[in-house]
């Protein structure tokens, strides 16, 4: 019971953390909100359930088990089976409300109302049948007593795996369904990340579904309940607390926006520097701009200094400074002038440290 335990305990942190975030973010509570309250307060009763019949047998071979206390074991087997259904559908119905408002695509709302219609059928079927699979119902604990009880049972086979595929497939379903309007969106990089996280973590409920599907045969086949359903037990746990951790995942990007914000401009700033060494820079001449300017020369062959040109490439604007030796032009100024006119000054070709027509470097 420990990792159910461990599990609920994170599922619990992470509805603490959504709840938190709607309030920080100023985020009004919808009908996918109380049904994840809903949800975790059954994984809590499974959990709880679990640790009161670990103390009376759960886990022990049964013959090691007081007789009075099996048909007890058995009814917790009985409750967390139904616990187990509620839970599963008050999470994927919150996941569905929130996918319902959250697009507002026309195609989206018929599909995602469908959903909602087809995930309340299949909860309804699977629990009333999980319910009254013996008839009567007593008989689902009785029958192992003193063999004086009368009834029968439907297929406990038929059912759990009936039911297990029918919630791997609707799982599957919840996690492509907005895929196709997700695309279409713009998201920043914050959103995608949570975006990514979250279709991550709803692949994971779907492996740990397919793990719990050996543990079903090995209860259904079992001569030592006891025993043989821990596996099952424990894995029905985990799934229905990871599925909780998902659905609460879109509201923590409130939380973790100015986090991740942070994160990727820390990548994209080293990215930028490591691509605008002093020597490595290597734009066109297109890519250079310089004012005209006015500049007064004392003597010939002296040295003028642009203070404003600019270098452009596709993503920032740097300043620099450059120096331009004039050489011999200015001996053929006419005395009467004494400033030259630097017109549409450009950097033929790739401009590099050096004496190229211009010199030019970072500031």
């Amino acid at each position: 019971m420990t990792v159910e335990t461990v599990f609920t305990a994170i599922a619990t942190f992470a509805v603490l953390l959504r709840f938190l975030a709607k309030c920080f973010g100023n985020m009004k509570l919808w009908w996918d909100d109380p049904l994840i309250i809903v949800a975790l307060l059954a994984s809590i009763a499974y959990t709880a359930l679990g640790w009161f019949l670990a103390n009376i047998g759960f886990g022990s071979d049964i013959w090691t088990v007081h007789a009075e206390d099996i048909p007890t074991v058995l009814k917790g087997f009985y409750t967390g089976f139904i616990i187990y259904g509620f839970t599963r559908f008050f999470v994927r119905t919150s996941i569905l409300l929130f996918y319902l408002r959250i697009f507002s695509v026309p195609l989206a709302r018929p599909l995602i109302i469908a959903s909602l219609a087809l995930d309340t059928a299949i909860a309804i079927v699977v629990v009333t049948t999980v319910s009254f699979q013996c008839t009567p119902v007593s008989y689902y604990w009785t029958r192992y007593e003193d063999g004086e009880h009368a009834g029968f049972c439907v297929s406990r086979l038929a059912i759990t795996w009936t039911a297990a595929i029918l919630s791997i497939a609707f799982d599957l379903w919840i996690i492509l369904l907005p895929l196709p309007f997700v695309v279409r969106l713009k998201l920043s990089w914050q959103k995608r990340i949570v975006v990514s996280i979250m279709f991550a973590v709803g692949v994971c409920v779907l492996i740990i579904s397919f793990i719990r599907l050996p543990t079903i045969s090995q209860f259904i086949n079992s001569t030592n309940q006891t025993v043989d359903t821990v596996p099952l037990a424990m894995w029905t746990g985990v799934e229905m607390n990871v599925a909780i951790i998902c659905a609460c995942l879109p509201s923590l990007r409130v939380l973790l926006g100015p986090a991740l914000g942070r994160w990727v401009d820390t990548g994209k700033s080293v990215l930028r520097r490591g691509g605008r060494g002093r020597d490595s820079r290597a734009l066109g001449a297109n890519s250079w701009e310089v004012k005209r300017h006015h500049y007064h020369l004392s003597t010939p062959g002296s040295s003028s200094e642009v203070q404003t040109a600019q270098a452009s490439d596709s993503e920032t604007t740097s300043k620099i400074r450059m120096t331009t030796t004039t050489l011999q032009t200015a001996s053929s100024l006419p005395a009467s002038r004494s400033e030259l006119l630097l017109d549409d000054l450009r950097a033929p070709g790739a401009v590099k440290q050096g004496f190229v027509n211009s010199q030019a470097w970072a500031e």
